[in-house]
């Protein structure tokens, strides 16, 4: 996608890393909730595992960040500067 297009749409990503380290971009504005992850010992998700991010189309994704360091990288992206 050109980046005109998305500065001209507003779209805010930001970055998340998952549990193998891979770089996800994620669209701030479809994220509907983000929960930690509970049952580490059962293995769900992989060790690295730290959040989960659901998105506005039922999809989720695994994060090895934090939830509280998703939630301030939501709010960044937003231009909050609370």
């Amino acid at each position: 996608m050109d980046l005109a297009i998305i500065l001209a749409l507003h779209i805010h990503f930001i970055d998340v890393h998952g549990p193998d380290n891979q770089l996800i971009k994620l669209n701030a504005e479809e994220i509907s909730s983000v929960r930690e992850v509970r049952d580490t010992e059962e293995g769900h998700f992989g060790k690295d595992v730290e959040c989960i991010v659901f998105m506005s189309n039922g999809k989720f994704v695994g994060t090895r960040e934090t939830c509280p360091k998703i939630l301030d990288l939501i709010e960044k992206s937003n231009g909050d500067t609370k």
